[in-house]
């Protein structure tokens, strides 16, 4: 076949192949809408007929479906376009959202489940950490391909999840223990723990004022090193005893209680002067009375009646203390001979009060053993109950009137 005959027929060919597409094209757009173009395919078909029909108003969405019928599929938006992937070399695609609006970036077949791992020019199917994980690591991170404890707080039971080790620990900040306790940091996280203290100053309770730094507890006290925090001079303690923590020890108030005595039942200080009580005032400590006097327990008719000062006995007793000599344990728990008052009659208040003037009868008198009378003829004063002229004041009798009274000429 010579040259020019091999032209010939190629036009001829062409021209053939042109004849055929126009048909095509011509057949395709039968029954398109009216406002639309022939479709390049046909992805909207919905009839045998193979007609395309306008949907979503025209509007071209980008679900895969030529809606405005141009021939042209999801062409207003980027699909297909390649994007990057994080931790894959290969480019990613462009694939349509489920909101049919945006389009999001798919990874490629080389990057599906192996995250960055080599493909080797195959598609890899590497499944993350093999499914393997479980027990003590039951976690797959999949950006290091091992299984873990933990990757956030709410996959810890107890406790929080250590972001760095990715395990879960007790605690890493005393936000995370509860109840007012406080995180103890040890030699690694997986140490921390939850515990009641780190320094005494933690301890406020005086039974247990010591922080014990290998448990974490508030314990007794074993020294007075472990009181000062809580204003306290003393530990209590023997190996015997859980020690405590007290203000003060009657007869040491100086260390503790600034001039102040020291009440020997709570050991703590108060606000009553060393030596200031008399004989026959209330008292709360050995050391509140004045002089050579003890603070003992008192009784009236019977009952108890309170904490008074009484004299040493020291072979007499002073005029009013009618009771003798007592041997008695004294409210701080000495041993003492004291001098003591009748109490089955008389209060140590009634014989204190002894000459205070009575102008409205036995309401100026309210203490127990105490009666208005005028004595000697003169106005009424305050006497007292007694058994012997020992419980009046010297010059003062007790028979017949049973009450002290000037003696009768």
């Amino acid at each position: 076949m010579n040259i020019k005959h091999l032209q010939n027929h190629q036009d001829r060919l062409a021209s053939w192949l042109g004849t055929i597409l126009l048909v095509g094209i011509a057949a395709l757009t039968t029954g398109c809408s009216e406002d639309s173009n022939p479709p390049a395919t046909n992805t909207n078909n919905t009839t045998p007929s193979n007609t395309c029909e306008v949907s979503a108003g025209g509007i071209e969405l980008c679900d895969g479906v030529d809606n405005d019928c141009d021939g042209e599929v999801d062409e207003d938006h980027d699909v297909g376009m390649a994007c990057s992937v994080e931790g894959c070399e290969e480019a990613g695609a462009k694939v349509c959202g489920e909101d049919q609006i945006s389009t999001l970036c798919e990874a490629p077949l080389s990057c599906i489940g192996d995250m960055g791992m080599p493909d080797e020019g195959q598609p890899d199917m590497h499944i993350p950490c093999g499914n393997t994980c479980g027990g003590q690591t039951p976690i797959c991170d999949v950006a290091t391909d091992t299984c873990v404890q933990c990757l956030t707080n709410n996959e810890c039971a107890n406790g929080v999840c250590d972001t760095n080790t990715k395990s879960c620990v007790e605690c890493l900040g005393d936000n995370d223990c509860s109840d007012d306790l406080a995180c103890l940091d040890g030699a690694t996280t997986q140490d921390n723990r939850c515990v009641e203290c780190l320094t005494n100053s933690d301890c406020t309770d005086q039974f247990a004022s010591r922080c014990d730094e290998t448990s974490g507890m508030c314990v007794a006290c074993e020294g007075a090193s472990d009181c000062s925090h809580l204003d306290m001079s003393f530990c209590v303690y023997n190996p015997d005893n859980p020690g405590f923590c007290i203000e003060c020890f009657p007869g040491q108030e100086d260390e503790g209680c600034d001039g102040d005595a020291c009440d020997p039942l709570t050991y703590s200080c108060t606000d009553a002067e060393i030596g200031a009580a008399m004989d026959l005032q209330p008292c709360v400590s050995d050391s509140h009375c004045h002089g050579n006097s003890y603070c003992v327990p008192v009784n009236y008719q019977g009952g108890p009646h309170g904490n008074y000062c009484m004299p040493e006995y020291n072979g007499t007793c002073p005029p009013k203390f009618g009771g003798g000599q007592q041997g008695v344990a004294t409210i701080d728990g000495n041993s003492a001979t004291v001098c003591t008052i009748s109490g089955d009659v008389v209060t140590p208040e009634a014989l204190a009060g002894f000459g205070q003037s009575c102008p409205n009868g036995n309401a100026d008198c309210p203490h127990g053993g105490q009666r208005c009378e005028p004595l000697g003829g003169g106005d009424p004063i305050c006497t007292h109950a007694c058994n012997t002229a020992a419980d009046c004041f010297d010059g003062l009798s007790c028979a017949p009137l049973g009450y002290c009274h000037p003696a009768f000429n």
